[in-house]
């Protein structure tokens, strides 16, 4: 079987999508015959694999007609089985394309909540990262979770964070992680823990942390939460922390959700994704609401040595693995090229 994966725009960052196009490519070398086509800020993954790599500039206009006439020619010519598209911009385009490709079966990923959804509904097959983003499809669909590389995982070290980050010994640390933008809702957990006592580690970059610093400051919790900035030892982080709390007020997958759970540590977070699912209902928080945040981080607090999380921890490694979301991928193209 020949498949091609697509992702459009430049690598500016290798983020959740960037992460997980590139993951997807070399883990579905085993079971079929690879191609990608992306901006050539990604070719350097892919040296040395058994991959090829077709450098196309797909950050340009979704309107530029010689992105299309360029982009059906490469597909003409290699007679792909599948064409998998990675998020709206890629989705948007080969949409365009479909049609004149009658022999190609046509899938695409979602990875977040959008409102224009019509071209996602053109594909032969939609695959979700989770439940809440393919609410609005109305193609054929399916739920493959985003995968973690499980020996990574297992190899992750715990060390001293009081140490570290110089943090009260006598207060539990709390970690919350993302990009520091409206979205992750961490001004309201900066405003529910004025009246709690903790410690939290605020790992990450963005347009907001101004906005956030300055709260901190208002609210006289500079020497209990701290803004770390991105680092690359997020996965200590969190294995060394007491929980984790993803105060979201959307999310399409969140990497650090399956993380944590992986990484056997207690979560709190909003409804956000499909985490409901995976934690004990508790512990979620219905709306990205001060007041619900504070709430649940105090019953946490109180009841953390009731809580078995055991059950959560298993289902989390049996969803999350890489191997698992590879090997479901392949699955569905089997399944929609045997429909043709």
């Amino acid at each position: 079987m020949k498949v091609c994966l697509i992702v459009g725009g430049a690598l500016s960052r290798l983020g959740g999508l960037e992460k997980h196009f590139i993951e997807l490519a070399k883990g579905l070398v085993e079971y079929c015959e690879v191609s990608v086509i992306a901006h050539g800020e990604y070719r350097k993954y892919f040296q040395d694999t058994d991959i090829e790599f077709i450098e196309l500039n797909l950050d340009t206009s979704r309107f530029n007609i010689f992105l299309y006439l360029k982009l059906l020619g490469i597909l003409k010519k290699n007679k792909f089985d599948v064409v998998h598209a990675q998020a709206n911009k890629a989705a948007y385009i080969v949409s365009k394309l479909k049609k004149y490709l009658l022999n190609t079966r046509f899938v695409a990923t979602i990875h977040n909540k959008k409102k224009n959804i019509n071209y996602f509904n053109t594909m032969d097959l939609v695959i979700g990262v989770s439940n809440a983003v393919l609410e609005k499809i109305k193609t054929r669909k399916k739920v493959i979770y985003n995968g973690l590389d499980m020996q990574k995982i297992d190899s992750t070290k715990r060390y001293d964070l009081r140490k570290a980050f110089d943090v009260d010994n006598t207060l539990p640390i709390a970690v919350s992680i993302g990009r520091l933008v409206e979205a992750k809702g961490f001004d309201f957990l900066i405003e529910a823990l004025q009246d709690i006592n903790i410690n939290l580690l605020i790992v990450g970059d963005g347009k907001e942390q101004d906005n956030l610093e300055v709260m901190i400051k208002k609210y006289g919790k500079e020497k209990n939460i701290q803004m770390l900035g991105f680092r690359d030892d997020a996965l200590e982080i969190i294995k060394s922390a007491d929980f984790v709390i993803i105060p979201s007020r959307r999310e399409g997958f969140s990497y650090v959700f399956a993380e944590t759970l992986c990484l056997k540590k207690p979560l709190l977070s909003t409804d956000v994704a499909d985490v409901k699912f995976f934690i004990p209902a508790e512990l979620v928080i219905k709306s990205p609401d001060v007041g619900l945040i504070r709430e649940k981080i105090t019953f946490f607090l109180q009841n953390k040595d009731k809580i078995d999380f055991s059950k959560y921890y298993n289902e989390a490694r049996e969803n999350f693995s890489m191997k698992n979301m590879i090997l479901k991928t392949y699955q569905t193209y089997e399944e929609i090229v045997g429909d043709r």
